[in-house]
């Protein structure tokens, strides 16, 4: 489930109402093949289905869990599901992510603050680093708005955000400056 938040920058509610046949497989791009999934609207923010492209890492985690899945005969169709009684294969909630994310980064000795919006950050972070366009971005994150990605990128990295367009005759960066984030 980690690897999938964090390789697709998918929300808890995203991750959470995920469905096997929302995993439309391996798909060849023009950088590279990646793992698409079907963000449907009823799982979506405010409805907004899209289509997410995965690195080809999520497929062992992904392959493990679905072999855990057959071992216990779960046949649901919620991907990540629960898998103790009384309900196996019922639909996890976003709650349990906010709970089990931090306990795993403790246990594993992280002393930051973990979060499943963390991990949509950091990669929406790289992708920036690797030059990926911001219009792919806003796809990607599921945003309205070219705006909104931008004021994501701008908070997350700076730097990086304002640079092609820094070059523009008459740019200001206070002309962007909203005031929030």
């Amino acid at each position: 489930m980690i690897a999938f938040a964090y390789s697709g920058g998918l929300r808890a509610a995203e991750l959470c109402g995920l469905e096997v046949a929302d995993v439309l497989g391996v798909k060849p791009t023009p950088s590279g093949d990646v793992v698409m999934v079907h963000v449907r609207p009823e799982i979506a923010k405010r409805g907004r289905e899209r289509h997410v492209a995965l690195g080809l890492d999520v497929l062992p985690y992904l392959e493990a869990w679905q072999a855990t899945r057959d071992r216990l005969g779960i046949r649901s169709p919620v991907l990540f599901c629960t898998i103790s009684k009384p309900s196996p294969g019922g639909k996890l909630d976003t709650s349990y992510m906010r709970r089990r994310l931090p306990a795993l980064a403790r246990r594993a000795g992280i002393s930051r603050r973990v979060h499943m919006h963390a991990l949509r950050a950091t990669m929406a972070t790289e992708m920036v680093h690797e030059s990926v366009p911001l219009s792919t971005l806003q796809a990607q994150l599921g945003h309205s708005s070219l705006l909104t990605t931008f004021l994501y990128v701008k908070k997350l990295a700076p730097e990086l955000a304002l640079a092609p367009i820094a070059t523009r005759p008459g740019w200001r960066e206070d002309s962007l400056d909203t005031g929030s984030a």
